[in-house]
């Protein structure tokens, strides 16, 4: 039986502007610098945890072609994802380097930010 997923919640302010806090980053310091080394070499997307954005509010309603789905990456995981790229292109026969055009949130620090989700209402 497959768990359900975390459901965390948060409250928008009167700009609609929401901070969901604590959520389970790729977690740098166990397998994870080498999955987030794994996709900045190769994007494959089962490397990175991810969460799906879902908003409700009364009177509104998200489109489920807008629901974004999100990696949770952070500048720190990112920064020993890419040491260890580089640690693994300096003693590989390989050419092992970062992907361009990868999918990764805009970040601030470890914050993840940008993440607009316009709701329709309803009539």
């Amino acid at each position: 039986m497959v768990p359900d997923p975390k459901t965390y919640s948060t409250v928008s302010n009167a700009d609609g502007f929401y901070e969901l806090r604590w959520l389970d980053a790729t977690d740098v310091y166990n397998s994870a610098g080498y999955k987030i080394a794994g996709y900045l070499a190769t994007a494959s997307p089962n490397a990175l945890k991810y969460a799906n954005i879902r908003i409700v509010a009364d009177g509104f309603v998200q489109g489920e072609d807008n629901v974004p789905r999100v990696p949770l990456v952070t500048e720190e995981g990112l920064y020993w994802g890419r040491r260890l790229l580089r640690a693994f292109a300096r003693y590989s026969e390989e050419d092992i380097q970062e992907k361009e055009d990868l999918s990764l949130p805009s970040l601030e620090g470890n914050t993840i930010t940008g993440i607009d989700i316009v709701l329709d209402r309803v009539d």
